[in-house]
């Protein structure tokens, strides 16, 4: 079983550390200045640096509203009373007012070390709040990127799947009098795509196998639709298929295939999906030979789909994953995600 302290406790901890290091210093110099046992020095110096730590910490829940500066100058003062009074008693024995004098230049010199810690822990304090206000600052950014990152690809989902279904739904009709057996089989496929689909939509992490049966049902209804025009291969070891994976970020790049690829060819083409797993990276290839950039102004590669990954890449990885679009000879194009293994692996549900 691990212990974590919280960042209160570590604060705590810390300032404890530098205020016992702080005072073990400062009984070095005194006792160089004025000899004596070196424990009544450092019993004296930490008298005055736990008095400072206490009282900052008793003003702080007493006043929680107290201007800071103004609690800053009280636990000075508390400090010197209450370090005085240790003083006294390591010093004296007692409190006799004709030995007093004594100790008025080990206080002066009290003042001067419990003020300037007390003001270091001051601004310390201050930087902290002010650090701390721009870590939260960068957290509800970072959401509100995601948020609109997770509105944007909605958007594009909703964009596409009406047109993509309305189409499928009318070849099922177009085959139920003619082929009734492949418009059941259209069907299977529609069914377990949007199965597939809604799944994906309502998690922010799943496998790379999930990904890719979903990708398998949206390929065989195109190819049922076009029949000879269109060939698919998947080529993904059982190894990647069980690696983490964010959903619907591959689901775009296939259709830009087939809609900006193969269907403006007259002649169709042949769609791969294929994995090349390293030591430190996954990377993702959907290749297709049809029309490719030059015919196609559409499939450059600057599409509001296309913009959305590379945005969610970054989001998820910073910039260690990368989206590349490049031509294929002679005709075709090979989009390529590449991401880091060891950051996919570490993905749980709802981190993203």
């Amino acid at each position: 079983m691990t212990y974590s302290l919280s960042q209160q406790q570590r604060r705590l901890l810390m300032r404890a550390l530098i205020i016992a290091l702080a005072c073990s210093f400062i009984a070095v110099f005194t006792r160089s200045i004025w000899h004596g046992d070196f424990t009544i020095h450092l019993a004296i110096s930490l008298g005055y640096g736990v008095a400072a730590m206490l009282s900052s910490a008793a003003l702080r829940w007493l006043l929680p509203r107290f201007h800071q500066a103004g609690r800053t100058l009280l636990s000075i003062l508390l400090t010197l009373l209450l370090g005085g009074i240790n003083d006294v008693y390591w010093v004296l024995g007692g409190w006799e007012i004709q030995h007093l004098p004594k100790l008025f230049p080990g206080m002066l010199l009290a003042l001067t070390i419990t003020g300037a810690l007390t003001f270091g822990f001051y601004f310390f304090e201050q930087k902290f709040r002010i650090q701390h206000a721009l870590e939260v600052a960068k957290r509800e950014q970072a959401e509100q990127q995601q948020a609109l990152l997770l509105a944007e690809l909605k958007q594009l989902q909703s964009q596409i799947e009406p047109h993509f279904l309305f189409n499928t739904l009318a070849n099922i009709n177009a085959l139920i009098s003619l082929e009734p057996a492949k418009a059941q089989q259209l069907l299977s496929r529609l069914t377990s795509l949007l199965r597939h689909n809604l799944h994906a939509s309502r998690r922010t992490l799943a496998t790379l196998g999930d990904e890719l049966a979903l990708l398998e049902d949206y390929l065989a209804i195109q190819q049922m639709r076009l029949g000879e025009r269109l060939h698919y291969r998947i080529d993904v070891s059982h190894e990647c298929r069980q690696l983490p994976w964010v959903p619907m970020l591959l689901q775009p790049l296939v259709e830009n295939a087939v809609v900006h690829g193969i269907e403006p060819s007259s002649n169709g083409g042949e769609i791969t999906i294929n994995a090349v797993l390293t030591e430190h990276t996954l990377q993702l290839m959907i290749s297709d030979n049809g029309v490719g950039f030059s015919e196609n102004a559409s499939s450059n590669g600057h599409g509001l789909a296309l913009n959305n990954i590379r945005q969610r890449l970054k989001q998820l990885f910073a910039e260690q994953a990368k989206l590349q679009l490049q031509q294929r000879q002679p005709s075709g194009v090979t989009a390529s995600i590449s991401v880091p293994l060891q950051q996919l692996q570490q993905l749980t549900e709802g981190t993203h």
